[in-house]
């Protein structure tokens, strides 16, 4: 029980930590921009954003910093794990990827408004299967808000995670510490449904610190294969490793 409350406290103090951060940034950026007497919104702006810009940074500066020392207390890994991530935090793709999702968002929301495809209502228009051969374990995802991999972000709301785990648990030979070291790297992908290879990306490095996010990734997908199976029915197999995909664009795949 005790256990329990406590990763559900690291899990809040970690989501607190992640939405200050590109906020704060944000409103830092914006506190710089020129004001001008000819421009009828940047003036006002600043004069109005500026006292509550000064505001923001005063008081929340404190409680980022007292957030990110409970959770060093509480579990000294993901404090750490927080500060090595924090470079990718501040990469211009991580933001435009950021700016990108909430505008897709912002359009589905919009078309679809309250009839959002769900499990229940949506009929696939051809047979899927696990994109893969042997035993796998699901890390992350679900078709519910208590398992989803991300229920907020429509475009991942059904996504899942995946890795291959060994008799004693672990994801990884020898000490994990190389891509190479971890059973589904290089393991072979399969098409989950017949259909037509849309796009490819075969050309990103693999990380190479597992575990942590790069800040020097490019992608937020990395190595990747889009098929397209039907009327806006397509499947998305990210995180690839470089230079392992067999397919090109237009090529019919068979599931």
């Amino acid at each position: 029980m005790l256990a329990a409350k406590k990763d559900k406290v690291v899990k809040i103090l970690k989501k607190a930590i992640e939405l200050y951060t590109p906020v704060a940034l944000l409103f830092l950026l914006l506190s710089q921009l020129p004001s001008s007497p000819n421009n009828p919104f940047l003036g006002p702006f600043k004069e109005v954003a500026l006292p509550f810009l000064s505001w923001f940074a005063f008081w929340t500066a404190p409680v980022f910093l007292l957030a990110w020392l409970a959770l060093l207390v509480l579990d000294r890994t993901e404090g750490y794990t927080f500060l090595i991530e924090l470079p990718t935090l501040l990469s211009p793709v991580v933001w435009l990827t950021v700016l990108a999702q909430a505008t897709g968002e912002t359009l589905n929301r919009l078309r679809f408004w309250r009839n959002l495809p769900t499990p229940r209502t949506y009929r696939p228009q051809g047979a899927y299967r696990l994109p893969f051969q042997g035993f796998w374990l699901v890390a992350n995802g679900g078709p519910d808000p208590e398992t989803s991999h991300s229920w907020g972000i429509l475009g991942q709301r059904y996504a899942y995670d995946f890795v291959i785990k060994d008799s004693q648990g672990k994801t990884y030979r020898t000490h994990g510490r190389r891509p190479e070291d971890y059973y589904a790297f290089g393991a072979p992908l399969l098409a989950p449904a017949d259909g037509v290879v849309v796009r490819v990306q075969n050309r990103h490095r693999d990380c190479p610190w597992p575990g942590f996010l790069d800040p020097f990734a490019w992608s937020i997908l990395g190595n990747y294969v889009l098929i397209r199976h039907g009327e806006r029915e397509y499947s998305l197999l990210a995180h690839l490793k470089r230079g392992s995909v067999r397919v090109k664009p237009g090529q019919w795949v068979r599931a």
